[in-house]
């Protein structure tokens, strides 16, 4: 059995702009690091996608337990089946349904990283980066 830890963030740079996503998986005695941009406004697609693309490496790498750090406080009820109103948008919906998907398979925990000061921030803060330097390239 491997365990991962997932670090995972989303950003925007301006109001309505688009949005950037980074994560940091630790697995295998390794650092992985993947980000990228999102053609949408949705700082909460971003934060989902962080830690999808994070749960999906993990996976690749064979982990059957899975901690992901977040932020977001709304994904976390999201993926919890408390906010049903997002799952509206198509490409949420397909998102959730996978992470769900992989909860069949592998033991996910979800742990809130509150404004990326308490555990789990050092992480945080590097997915963080991750995601703004994402949208900084992309505008270059």
């Amino acid at each position: 059995m491997t365990d991962a830890v997932v670090y995972s963030d989303g950003s925007r740079l301006r109001d309505n702009g688009p949005v950037g996503w980074g994560c940091q998986v630790l697995v295998e005695h390794k650092r992985l690091e993947l980000s990228g941009t999102l053609d949408s406004s949705s700082t909460l697609l971003a934060e989902l996608h962080a830690a999808y693309k994070g749960i999906e490496l993990a996976i690749e790498h064979h982990a059957s337990h899975v901690v992901v750090y977040t932020d977001c406080l709304s994904l976390i009820e999201l993926l919890k089946g408390r906010a049903q109103r997002p799952l509206q948008n198509p490409i949420i919906a397909a998102e959730v349904a996978q992470v769900k998907a992989w909860e069949e398979q592998v033991e996910i925990r979800w742990v809130w990283a509150k404004s990326h000061h308490r555990h789990g921030s050092g992480g945080n803060e590097r997915a963080d980066y991750l995601a703004k330097q994402a949208l900084l390239k992309e505008q270059a």
